[in-house]
């Protein structure tokens, strides 16, 4: 494609490590000479079902589960990504419960990598999608469900008098030995691969801006959080973004392929 294109539709998650990451370009404090950036901030199942759509953006944050439907139209961003090892969905419950007596599990959209882990690692359970920030409260109303937390969730479950049934990322770290993968950037393949690589060289330089200039971010966190509380916007940066945000690794890379093929052959059942 020519360079001729003068604005790309870039739609992330308004969590704290992707605002973290890309906050340096959303605030102008970075050099880019590429197209006008417009950036649009949508729940994480919400973006994997523009992924999904006929109304693609040229930039999007996306559940790793779903990559593969998604590698006809875009290339996985060397820069951008959430994975580790200690980074994974929790089954959390009200008080006392037993998984055996799990009536029904809500996951944050059908779509997710919390899905695909709830699919392997507890088969013989309903699932039922709604948006993450609900899931608490939906718990609260119904002793005999379960659900799967992800995103600021993770750090404030106790104070609703729930607890850690199953740790779906220690499932996960168990068998594959593998850091897990969580979410990641795409880019259009029909982007030039001048604008790809301007961008992803932006991006690095995105998170190295947001590295030293913390204080200065917390205004636009707090704009987008759920949760307002500086503590979980920071435990949330310093789990979610590390080593793997900054550049995929052969280990990060290796994880992904591992987790898409378990997500291929979901698709297949």
């Amino acid at each position: 494609m020519a360079d001729t294109i003068d604005k790309l539709t870039v739609h992330i998650s308004p969590c704290p490590n992707d605002i973290f990451t890309f906050a340096g370009l959303i605030l102008n404090k970075v050099p880019w000479d590429g197209p006008t950036l417009i950036f649009t901030y949508q729940d994480i199942e919400n973006l994997n079902q523009i992924g999904l759509s006929s109304q693609k953006p040229d930039i999007l944050k996306c559940s790793f589960a779903l990559l593969p439907k998604l590698l006809e139209t875009y290339n996985l961003c060397s820069t951008g990504s959430a994975l580790g090892m200690g980074v994974g969905p929790l089954l959390i419950g009200n008080k006392n419960i037993a998984i055996k007596d799990i009536e029904k599990i809500l996951i944050p959209g059908e779509n997710t990598t919390a899905a695909l882990l709830t699919k392997r690692y507890l088969p013989s359970i309903e699932l039922q999608p709604i948006p993450y920030h609900n899931i608490i409260d939906k718990l609260k109303d119904n002793k005999n469900y379960a659900g799967v937390i992800i995103h600021e969730s993770r750090f404030t479950y106790q104070n609703h008098q729930m607890e850690i049934l199953h740790d779906l990322g220690a499932s996960w770290e168990k068998e594959t030995k593998l850091p897990l993968p969580l979410g990641g950037i795409v880019l259009k393949k029909n982007l030039s691969t001048k604008i790809s690589q301007s961008f992803t060289a932006a991006l690095k330089k995105s998170l190295e801006w947001s590295y030293l200039n913390r204080i200065e971010l917390y205004p636009l966190l707090k704009d987008h959080a759920q949760e307002l509380s500086t503590e979980v916007i920071n435990r949330h940066i310093e789990l979610y973004v590390n080593k793997f945000t900054v550049d995929l690794n052969d280990i990060g890379e290796k994880s992904i392929k591992k987790l898409c093929e378990l997500s291929s052959l979901d698709l297949i059942k």
